[in-house]
């Protein structure tokens, strides 16, 4: 421990007196702003807010101790900390609060550091590496940070103003300005940890690589335990054939995208390293479980694609451990890393004949994905002409050097591209109480006048104002009617069925569905479902209750409950309806229990497509790059990519000989990029900065190397 301080306080207090002033400006502005930003985000959460802030104070200070700890629990909880369908957030989650308490600890320690050191002392005598002055490569690594950093804020400043301007929303979507700052975030967090990293790096680079691949091991144990109760809860853990593809615990993917595979392909190298160094039986019989579950939950994601991204960097792995360990037997004795124990030359054995047995059990044991390959040809003629319509979204020069700006892409296809438009929408608005004519009076108000309440005192305390939820259907393509819905989380019964009431106005007759379904994210399973005809309400409030009908949701076995969801679409094209309260109960009831009145935004409720996918995502993570932040954020993405693959093969830590785990880091990355062939990675924030936290860390390590 005290090794490790005396580094920090030459890392950080080292330097000229300007230097040293510099740094401590620097950090405490940081620590400052992002200890604000997340007690205000905590705050405001929806569900826990004093929780989160009294949990995101005692983080920060943890991390102020501990300044390595994030590197565990930072990945170990990035597939857990997102609970959007509770929320209702789309642009902000739990994740959010996470890592702004990271960044508040540590530069709050580096701050201290510094005060620590002192500002004013004499400079000479003061350590001046490199004879004070930066070399090439330094020069060149801020050159790239610095134009990164300048081409993500022109990408966001021109986003946000394609969306028109500056507008703050807790629930905003995707077509909302805030959707800039929602894809910006990941590049912002991981662009704030570089010094954080490099001051790991430099303390004990093995170390603290070992710490982020033990708590992306961790990050994985969680996907593979949700793939396993998603799957046992749902088509069943041995049904191949249905067609339901796992989501796990990713809820960003409630409009399609790419998320889990992504995810998957860039932690699999990192059970492959773990599989190789351990060294205990038991350990190593606990990780090869956690193998048998990635697998499965690779394979059951019945993406084609993912396959292949997972298997070439995992078999490059294993074909490099192989050739060192040849090497080492022809040139001398084993390292004490390489040399073979034979329970695990058994067991390596056992465990690949199991591996093989589970791949030819979903491949060949069930239809879903011979399906899949037969339908390859035209599954890619659909992605070339999606590829070519995001092309054609770049109209002018400007767009071609500096993109259309970040997180606009879902809003200019639907809305320039033919038969590309959004099957549903949903925004939370606000009107007030009070004013003639009494007609116009804000739902809150209608909806509690018919639940018997004579006095809507929580409308005065709000100053009578208060807020409804429009939801809308497709623009135009009626085959799109019904694929989006507004849905909440409820508790299904085992008797009986449900009755549902609205209070809802609309300008135009529009036929509107509700269901209660069994259901993770996309896929439904048994459903009780109605729909009713609106007439036109001329602006009154009106209230209607149905009865569904239709097989009862279950909720299944006790290990493993399902999942019900309330769901809410609109049957026409073109039409709209404003909802007030939602009410939910048994058959015949003589009241329901309202389950939505709508007054504190969208809170509980959560978008969520259906079959049609197309708008949000453009299918591929370089076209990404291209349209959202030009030719120019692609080249220097491309860059940052390239400067954290280059020489991975010989960087070196303090130990001596080659890092096993920079090829580790180097095969997760290029996991993710193969994913990025087919599948858009940057606009889900979780995943976008696991991919950015890699090429970080492989270029800090190689940058330390450089240095030595």
């Amino acid at each position: 421990m005290s090794r490790s301080l005396g580094i920090e306080r030459r890392f950080f207090g080292g330097g000229s007196r300007a230097h040293r002033l510099a740094r401590l400006t620097l950090a405490s502005a940081a620590a400052l702003a992002c200890s604000g930003l997340g007690a205000w985000l905590a705050w405001n959460h929806p569900l826990w807010p004093a929780s989160l802030l009294a949990g995101f104070v005692a983080w920060g200070l943890t991390v102020a101790y501990w300044p390595r700890l994030w590197l565990v629990v930072v990945p170990a909880a990035l597939p857990l900390l997102n609970f959007s369908p509770w929320t209702g957030w789309l642009v902000f989650e739990e994740f959010d609060i996470l890592l702004l308490g990271v960044l508040a600890g540590n530069y709050a320690r580096a701050a201290a550091l510094t005060c620590r050191r002192g500002i004013w002392v004499s400079d000479r005598g003061t350590a001046q590496p490199q004879g004070g002055r930066l070399v090439a490569p330094d020069w060149a690594l801020a050159s790239l940070v610095l134009g990164l950093l300048v081409s993500s804020l022109l990408a966001l400043w021109r986003g946000i103003a394609d969306a028109g301007g500056w507008s703050f929303d807790w629930f905003a979507g995707y077509s909302a300005a805030l959707n800039s700052v929602r894809v910006f975030k990941s590049v912002a967090y991981v662009l704030l940890l570089i010094p954080i990293i490099r001051a790991a790096m430099r303390r004990n680079a093995e170390r603290s690589l070992q710490l982020l691949g033990s708590g992306v091991l961790a990050g994985l144990a969680v996907v593979c335990a949700a793939v396993l109760w998603e799957r046992y809860a749902f088509p069943g853990l041995s049904d191949f054939s249905s067609r339901y593809r796992t989501t796990a615990l990713f809820w960003e993917m409630h409009v399609g995208g790419a998320a889990i595979d992504a995810y998957i392909a860039m932690t699999l190298p990192f059970m492959v390293w773990a599989l190789v160094a351990v060294r205990r039986p038991v350990v190593w019989a606990g990780l090869a479980l956690l193998s048998v579950a990635a697998v499965y939950a690779v394979l059951t994601t019945f993406s084609r694609g993912v396959y292949l991204a997972v298997a070439v960097p995992c078999a490059g792995l294993a074909a490099l451990w192989w050739l060192r360990c040849i090497a080492a037997h022809r040139t001398g004795p084993f390292a004490p890393g390489l040399r073979p124990l034979p329970w695990k030359r058994i067991g390596g054995a056992v465990l690949a004949g199991v591996l093989l047995m589970e791949v030819g059990s979903v491949l060949i044991g069930g239809s879903y994905m011979a399906e899949r390959i037969g339908v390859a040809d035209r599954d890619m003629a659909k992605r070339l002409a999606h590829w070519r319509d995001g092309l054609a979204l770049l109209t002018t020069p400007t767009d071609w050097l500096l993109g259309i700006g970040l997180g606009r892409l879902p809003a200019h296809y639907a809305r320039q591209v033919d038969r590309g438009e959004f099957s549903g929408m949903v925004t939370w608005q606000q009107e007030r109480c009070a004013g003639p004519p009494p007609s116009k009076l804000a739902p809150q108000c209608a909806a509690r006048r018919f639940s018997g309440e004579p006095d809507p005192s929580p409308l005065a305390r709000q100053g009578g104002v208060t807020g409804f939820a429009r939801l809308q259907g497709p623009l135009k393509d009626a085959s799109l009617a019904g694929l989006f819905g507004l849905a909440r989380r409820v508790e299904l019964t085992e008797a009986g069925g449900y009755r549902v009431s609205l209070d809802f106005r609309t300008d135009a007759d529009t036929w509107v569905a509700v269901r209660v379904c069994e259901r993770h994210l996309l896929f439904d399973g048994a459903c009780q479902r109605a729909q009713f005809r609106t007439g036109a309400t001329t602006g009154e409030w009106r209230r209607h209750s149905l009865n569904l009908v239709g097989v009862p949701p279950r909720r299944g076995a006790r290990i493993a409950p399902r999942l019900g969801v309330l769901s809410i679409s609109v049957l026409q094209a073109g039409a709209s309806v404003d909802l007030a309260t939602v009410g939910l109960g048994p058959p015949g009831a003589a009241g329901l229990t309202t389950v939505g009145d709508f007054s504190e935004g969208l809170s509980h409720w959560f978008p969520s497509a259906q079959v049609h996918f197309l708008p949000w995502h453009i299918d591929n993570l370089y076209l990404e790059l291209l349209i959202e932040r030009g030719v120019l954020g692609l080249l220097l993405v491309g860059l940052a990519l390239a400067a954290a693959l280059h020489g991975v093969g010989g960087a070196r830590t303090a130990a001596g000989p080659p890092s096993r785990l920079a090829n580790v880091l180097a095969a997760g990355l290029v996991g993710g990029l193969l994913v990025g062939i087919w599948g858009s990675v940057m606009d889900v924030p979780r995943v976008a900065f696991l991919l950015c936290l890699l090429t970080t860390c492989l270029i800090e390590l190689r940058r330390g190397v450089d240095s030595r």
